[in-house]
């Protein structure tokens, strides 16, 4: 009997015992299940990339952000290996682009050059959104920053700033101002400065692009704008209308005697600017990668060149660097577009 019961209780031992065993077996090898999983995504990154990328620029060719990207795109090219192809995706100012790009795979291989608009001021400026601004992307690099020139028309009487905001107070609601277009620089630039100024009304004429707002300034139709300052350069050495100030914080190297609007209204800056972003979610090894190529072309002497004949300033950084940027301008342009009464289209 005694044999019969220890036999009993070995067998309820090993019964026991097996998916205990087990438990232990699992709970030791539970690391090393997850081991593959991490050196996947080290050889992916550690691999990246193994095939041609996309730039997405979500604005049409021939403009600015065109050029840029596919000068991005060309010098990407070389670094990574790899053929980065640009890729215009156009419409709703920069929102279809970036909207491609918000719901591409998030591995690194789309990107897209975004600005102003698309990560930061036109989730106040349209009605709905295709995107969550906030949350849909992953900040590459920062890349450049465009000044605009506050221009005249010829026969406005103001020859500075200064005078401009005098003239303005003197006559609350009656200077009358062009812009591209609603929620655009040249729209919320303009808004600044009567917010600066102290909130004097102006009268916003808005047009479909640069080309007919400058023509009716050059009429005298309008009395003054904004406008891309090495675009607008040429148009005000040649006399077709003046140029008042710069947006940029510090003088402009293309025309260093003009005055920043800063000098007049302190604090003033209301440059265009475009940066380099992928679908949230992309790995931080494949964005740190990406941020160090960037950050190398920018600093090639033969880029910066080719930068500065565009009357543009290169900047670059950190994600980090890029993240804080685009949430104080976020903040900034919300005050800004609330105070002017922009209702979102």
């Amino acid at each position: 009997m005694r044999n019969k019961h220890m036999r009993n209780k070995h067998m309820r031992d090993k019964k026991i015992g097996a998916p205990l065993a087990l438990s232990r077996r699992m709970a030791l090898a539970a690391p090393a299940l997850l081991l593959p999983t991490v050196g996947f995504a080290q050889d992916s990154a550690a691999a990246f990339p193994n095939r041609p990328l996309r730039m997405l620029i979500p604005f049409a060719p021939g403009g600015g952000n065109d050029i840029l990207g596919r000068l991005l795109s060309d010098r990407m090219s070389e670094r990574l290996g790899q053929r980065v192809v640009a890729e215009n995706r156009t419409g709703s100012g920069g929102n279809v682009g970036a909207h491609a790009l918000a719901t591409s795979r998030p591995d690194g291989y789309t990107l897209m050059l975004g600005t102003n608009g698309t990560q930061s001021m036109n989730q106040f400026v349209f009605k709905t959104m295709p995107y969550d601004t906030a949350t849909a992307f992953a900040n590459v690099c920062d890349i450049a920053r465009i000044p605009n020139l506050l221009i005249a028309a010829p026969n406005y009487g103001p020859r500075t700033v200064a005078e401009m905001v005098a003239d303005m107070r003197a006559r609350p609601g009656a200077v009358i101002y062009g812009s591209s277009g609603v929620g655009t620089m040249a729209h919320l630039g303009m808004e600044l400065i009567s917010y600066m100024a102290g909130r004097i009304p102006m009268v916003h004429v808005p047009y479909r692009g640069s080309a007919p707002m400058l023509v009716d300034l050059v009429a005298g139709r309008v009395q003054l704008s904004m406008d891309n300052a090495s675009s607008s350069k040429p148009r005000v050495e040649a006399g077709e209308y003046r140029a008042l100030g710069v947006s940029s914080k510090t003088r402009w190297f293309g025309m260093p005697d003009l005055p920043c609007i800063s000098e007049t209204l302190p604090g003033y800056e209301a440059s265009s600017w475009q940066v380099v972003v992928a679908p949230a979610g992309t790995p931080r090894p494949i964005v740190m990668k990406l941020n160090q190529a960037l950050n190398e072309i920018l600093a090639e002497p033969a880029v910066k060149a080719r930068f500065h004949a565009l009357g543009i300033d290169p900047v670059g950084g950190t994600p980090e660097d890029l993240d804080r940027f685009i949430r104080a301008e976020t903040e900034r342009w919300k005050t800004i577009i609330a105070e002017a009464g922009i209702r979102p289209e």
